[in-house]
């Protein structure tokens, strides 16, 4: 979408009994996007709507966000396993990305990665070996 003042431009030299063929050459510019704008100058003042698509996940937005109601740290994995019998078809990413978007943070349960995970023990990997690997048990 080009500025209002090259629109502006366009519409002056056209007046002016230019080519579009010269105004494009002019200004570096398409002759399409000339003929473009001479047709309708206002283009560039109308906003795009936005086009959007239905997701396959539409139909189960208020199943999806009762149970994200009644506890918000459910996750995408157990969300999907229970909209495929409901005749859910869509991808388990399709879930996965709408619960980001309306997933609050989880409150710390005590379940959750809270214990602090245990240092890494040295062991040899052969007896006559004399390196030594880290290997996490």
């Amino acid at each position: 979408m080009k500025s209002v003042e090259v629109i502006m431009e366009i519409v002056h030299l056209y007046k002016q009994g230019l080519s579009k063929r010269e105004i494009a050459r002019r200004l570096g510019i398409s002759r399409d996007t000339v003929s473009k704008y001479l047709a309708d100058p206002e283009a560039c003042m109308r906003k795009k709507q936005e086009m959007r698509r239905p997701s396959r996940i539409d139909p189960y937005i208020g199943v999806v966000d009762t149970w994200l109601q009644e506890d918000p740290c459910y996750k995408a994995t157990w969300i999907y396993d229970r909209l495929v019998p409901m005749g859910f078809d869509g991808g388990y990413n399709i879930v996965r990305r709408f619960v980001q978007t309306r997933k609050g943070t989880c409150p710390e349960s005590p379940m959750s990665g809270s214990r602090p995970h245990p240092e890494p023990r040295l062991r040899s990997t052969s007896a006559s070996s004399r390196c030594r690997r880290l290997t996490v048990w």
